[in-house]
Parts: structure tokens; C-alpha cells; sequence
């Protein structure tokens, strides 16, 4: 679901929503694949179960972002991304690593448009990595939520989250998610995240990153690994991981360290 700014909020249209979406991972694919055109409308709409209006308002707003170009009797050519580019005097907005925030919250904060690009949703076998920091069993079941976030037509970050798929020895069920993980596992499965823990590191975008936050290859990028607890008992209990991944052009991290009396001293 596209959420933007109060100043500029529109009624939410979640077909419309779901099947740009679809689209967009569609076109990251073909991209990648060296095609340079889209199916018919006719199987897209099928391959998504949705209507042909429905699917057009889609493409409408991916050809508005320069995405896609329709043209008549030949059909929807898959532009090449091409990386944007930051004036250096672009103010970075500062995400607060000693906060508990959802990446949407925080844009909230940071004036201007804002949204979440797309979700995407999908069951996995949790790596061995995975399955470690949240203290599973190995070949455990979890889902990976994958959300690129926006922000006045910039790319932002992409949001990774694992939630193993039995919580509390009960299975549960994840299509979509409008809101932020830690929201959905408060709301919907009464676990509350009292603690998270950050470790942060870089990377540099390989060919994909590069393509879905607009960049060019090689560029570098912050990346957070985020271990959300619940607190109870002695040890806080790790519920699910994430991975941050930042645009390091338009967003900068902080942390405020409280020093004891004897660490000032030295």
C-alpha cells in the first residue's frame, strides 16, 4: 500500500497498490533478464487476477515515474533505470539508532513526500544465519518481507524482515503488510518489542541494490541488522531480524551513548 505525507495523502486504492507491486518486482526480473518490453495486458491482468482498468491505473503511475513507456499498437517498453542523481547540498535526514521507529514513522518526521515503493511477501527456508539470530531450528519456515521505501521520488532504503512462521506455537499468515513489523507483531500477535538491537556496517550495491534504490553499481551503502526482542524473564528473546539497507546521500545514522561515571573520566 502507497502511504505519502498528510499534506498529500490520497485514498488508498490496495488492487491498484498490489498490482504495482506485482509489477515492479516484474520488471526488476525482465530487466535483469535483458528484456525490454512487458507482456500483453490481457496476461498480465490474468497472471495477477486483476482487471484490466486496474492494471492500467498501475502502469499509468509507473509510466508518471518513468518506468515504463506505453506506446500504442507496440506495447509497454521497460525503460532502463537510470540512478538519480542528489544535489550534494540535499540535507541527509538522520535515523535514530537508539529509538525504536519504523522506517515509515521516521519519514513521517522528516517532511516531504514519502512512500513505501513496494512489498513484497514470501515464504523461505531460514538460512543457517537466520535461524542462529532467532535461535530456530535450522530448515525452519519463516517469511521475508522485502519494502522499498521513497522519499520525494528519492530512494530511501530497502527494509528486509524475517518472522519465522509458527509465533508462539501458532502458525501464522502474512499477505501483505501496510504497517511496520514491529506495529504488526504488537497489534496482531500481542508480542511487544521492548528492546532492538542495532549492529551497523556497509556494503556497496551490487546490480540489484543499485536498480531498486537508483544508484549506480559499486555505490557505497549503511547497513543496519536490527534484533527485535521481546523483554521478560532474564535474557530479552530475539522475535525476528531485519537488514536496513540506506541510501547513505539522503539518510544518516545516530546514536546517543550515555557514558558511565568511569568511562567519562578516561
Amino acid at each position: 500500500m502507497t502511504l505519502v505525507s498528510a499534506a498529500q495523502r490520497r485514498p488508498s486504492r490496495p488492487r491498484v497498490d498490489f498490482a504495482r507491486a506485482k509489477l515492479a518486482v516484474l520488471l526488476d526480473e525482465l530487466r535483469e533478464k535483458g528484456h525490454d518490453r512487458l507482456p500483453s495486458e490481457a496476461a498480465l491482468s490474468a497472471d495477477f487476477g486483476v482487471s484490466r482498468n486496474t492494471l492500467r491505473e498501475a502502469l499509468a503511475q509507473l509510466e508518471a515515474e518513468g518506468s515504463v513507456q506505453r506506446k500504442r499498437r507496440v506495447g509497454t517498453l521497460i525503460t532502463k533505470s537510470s540512478p538519480r542523481e542528489i544535489a550534494p547540498e540535499t540535507p541527509r535526514s538522520i535515523y535514530p539508532l537508539d529509538r525504536i521507529v519504523s522506517i515509515l514513522d521516521f519519514l513521517k518526521t522528516t517532511g516531504g513526500s514519502y512512500e513505501v515503493n513496494w512489498v513484497t511477501v514470501r515464504q523461505e527456508i531460514a538460512t543457517p544465519e537466520v535461524a542462529e539470530a532467532v535461535g530456530l531450528p535450522v530448515d525452519t519456515e519463516v517469511f521475508l518481507i522485502r519494502r522499498k521505501y521513497v522519499k520525494d521520488g528519492v530512494g530511501v532504503a530497502i527494509g528486509e524482515h524475517w518472522i519465522p512462521r509458527v509465533l508462539r506455537g501458532k502458525r501464522i499468515e502474512i499477505e501483505g503488510l501496510s504497517v511496520g513489523v514491529t506495529t504488526y507483531l504488537e497489534d496482531s500477535q500481542h508480542i511487544e518489542i521492548g528492546r532492538v538491537e542495532h549492529t551497523v556496517s556497509a556494503t556497496t550495491a551490487d546490480t540489484k541494490l543499485a536498480r531498486e534504490l537508483g544508484v549506480l553499481p559499486g555505490t557505497a551503502l549503511l547497513v543496519v541488522y536490527a534484533k527485535l526482542q521481546e523483554e521478560g524473564g532474564s535474557t530479552p528473546e530475539t522475535i525476528a531480524i531485519g537488514k536496513l539497507t540506506f541510501n547513505p546521500a539522503v539518510v544518516s545514522l545516530h546514536a546517543t551513548a550515555n557514558p558511565t561515571r568511569d568511562d567519562a573520566k578516561s
